[in-house]
């Protein structure tokens, strides 16, 4: 047991790391240092060598690390769809939103309309009080 965590360990210190094309490793030998392409390219075929044994000493490895890197892309993909069906009943709530101020103001206007035909204005009303005196 106390070999596997050691290559667990070895293997997870070893990680590589791209910035904005500088390439970096962080080892247990080396801090953080600027590394030639070769250098980067022996180090990757050095840490895909211990992958491969480690999965060759402990194969049922395998099946639990494709498990653990398909829960958060299914977790994402479940994400995004969630995120789909929101947006698109978002839209649909905006648009019934909109079709009833536009109902409003329809009703509003024909009221005012139908107000100002059937009754006449102050206005009108002391025009029609002058001229009969």
């Amino acid at each position: 047991m106390g070999d596997l965590i050691t290559v667990i360990n070895s293997t997870l210190a070893m990680t590589t790391i791209s910035f904005y094309g500088m390439m970096m490793v962080l080892n247990k030998e080396r801090d953080l240092m600027m590394l030639t392409p070769k250098t980067i390219h022996d180090d990757l075929h050095e840490h895909h060598t211990q992958v491969i044994q480690l999965f060759s000493k402990y194969p049922w490895l395998i099946p639990a690390t494709t498990l653990l890197h398909i829960i958060p892309v299914a977790i994402g993909v479940h994400g995004f769809w969630q995120s789909r069906a929101l947006s698109k009943q978002l839209k649909i709530e905006r648009e019934k939103t909109k079709q009833l101020a536009l109902q409003q103001v329809e009703k509003v206007q024909s009221a005012v309309a139908s107000h100002h035909c059937q009754r006449p204005t102050l206005h009108h009303l002391f025009n029609k009080i002058n001229s009969h005196h």
